[in-house]
């Protein structure tokens, strides 16, 4: 990617034709829409041009130094998956997705163990899994080589404002506090989300942490004879209660607090299937029940089978069932109040870890300047809180209904498949997110690949697209 000087014009935009898209955020999801694009561009004439917006560095969440994870757990996903999988691009690129896919492999897992020369041995040890913050720095490669029409700001996102139906404005911050704005034709957010809310007194607001909490923080809290709650079932939770036990060898208690049993992942062929190419099971049709179902069972709140081994092995760990209440402080503790089936009781413990999930629709909300709420609201006619639950997104993983894009992949899972949700699916999303915005730059009235003429530009999009 083009690292772009914060304060510069060029990175400022403000002045320029509107970007055809704005990425908020530079995880997988992000990088994987770059090298796309990168990929379309280099073997057509469309010459879309994207910014890709990121406070810290592409894949910060899983290198183990910005909170989320230690860096040295295992990748839930295999990093086959990698930014182009599963390569099914002819759906969304008819016409050029021999040459697209050939592109992207030049960007794929594979290609980057090679150019690392570590190949031989990745085959070799049996085709393991790599570590959080392995795959963050494949993503990191491929944002040094996805660089046709695509920039890079390392600036944080303040606010996304809807400017009509043609435009939106996303403003920046830089490192050096320099404020900017950003005009684009469409925006995608990423990014987990904001944290589910436990009910905590003020009080004891200084004995909570959460799932984003730097694993140093959470190490902090394993010395002798401590007693940590961790609330929460899934990957997350795993991860934290692994970080505090893997800091000390004394003895402690790490109570592992569900609201139901533990269940680890399920990973046959069916399942990853249905998440590598839900088109291929015809996700879309299915009923409600049965997908909702099926999340559940796969995805919620469950554990990959290593870490729960890694859990069941270590006697300073103890899963137990309940639903917390509150939290509040009492003689310097935190006083945790958990419902169990009908009785309810209080249980003191010195700190308390939240990791009952993220809310991605609030992570969206948070960003929206209050007259775009409104009018988005009002254009999806359910509340923004409640899109995935009403499966309120269209096939190319934008807000139904919503005028210009807002696409929003991490809703997506019901709606359109699973995979989109998480890192299954990282190649079949970008082609839908790209293909809708490759085929808006062609119907408006600026060219394309420096083609002037509406007929030009249209035989261009009928070249790639149709």
């Amino acid at each position: 990617m083009e690292h772009l000087n914060p304060g510069s014009p060029r990175a400022c935009h403000e002045d320029a034709e509107p970007l055809d898209l704005v990425c908020v955020g530079a995880g997988a999801k992000g990088v994987a829409v770059a090298a796309k694009v990168h990929a379309l561009n280099s073997c057509t004439d469309m010459g879309l041009r994207v910014a890709v917006v990121d406070a810290v560095a592409p894949g910060a969440h899983w290198r183990g130094d910005s909170g989320f994870t230690s860096g040295h757990e295992t990748l839930g996903t295999r990093p086959e998956k990698d930014v182009g999988f599963p390569y099914r691009s002819e759906r969304s690129f008819p016409r050029v997705h021999e040459a697209l896919n050939d592109e992207m492999i030049r960007l794929s897992w594979a290609r980057y163990l090679i150019d690392r020369t570590g190949y031989s041995g990745w085959v070799d040890a049996g085709v393991q899994g790599v570590t959080h913050r392995r795959f963050a720095e494949y993503l990191s490669w491929v944002v040094e080589r996805a660089t046709n029409g695509i920039s890079h700001l390392t600036e944080r996102v303040t606010r996304v404002d809807r400017v009509d139906d043609a435009l939106w404005t996303v403003t920046t911050v830089a490192p050096g506090g320099a404020v900017r704005t950003i005009t684009a034709r469409a925006v995608m957010v990423t990014g987990p989300g904001a944290v589910r809310a436990l009910d905590v007194e003020p009080s004891a607001a200084h004995l909570v942490l959460d799932a984003r909490s730097p694993r140093d923080a959470l190490a902090a809290l394993g010395r002798a004879g401590a007693r940590v709650c961790v609330v929460g079932a899934g990957e997350s939770a795993s991860s934290a209660a692994l970080a505090i036990a893997a800091s000390t060898t004394q003895r402690l208690h790490i109570e592992l607090m569900t609201s139901g049993l533990v269940a680890s992942r399920a990973e046959s062929p069916v399942e990853n299937r249905v998440y590598s190419d839900p088109e291929s099971v015809d996700w879309s049709r299915r009923s409600e029940h049965e997908r909702r179902h099926f999340i559940r069972r796969t995805d919620r709140g469950v554990i990959s089978g290593d870490a729960v081994a890694r859990l069941m092995n270590d006697d300073r760990v103890v899963l137990t069932e309940g639903r917390v209440l509150s939290v509040w402080e009492r003689d310097g503790r935190a006083v945790v109040r958990v419902r169990r089936g009908e009785q309810i009781s209080d249980v003191p413990f010195d700190a308390v870890v939240n990791c009952t999930g993220f809310d991605a629709a609030e992570g969206v909300r948070a960003l929206l300047g209050p007259t775009t709420e409104v009018a988005l609201e009002a254009m999806l006619e359910v509340p923004l809180a409640d899109v995935a639950e009403h499966g309120a997104l269209a096939h190319d993983l934008a807000l139904r209904g919503v005028t210009p894009p807002l696409f929003v992949p991490a809703l997506a899972g019901f709606a359109q498949g699973p995979g989109f949700a998480n890192l299954s699916s990282l190649g079949l999303m970008s082609d839908r997110v790209v293909a809708a915005v490759a085929a808006r730059r062609a119907r408006r009235g600026a060219p394309v690949g420096g083609l002037a003429s509406v007929d030009a530009r249209r035989g261009v999009a009928d070249a790639v697209l149709r």
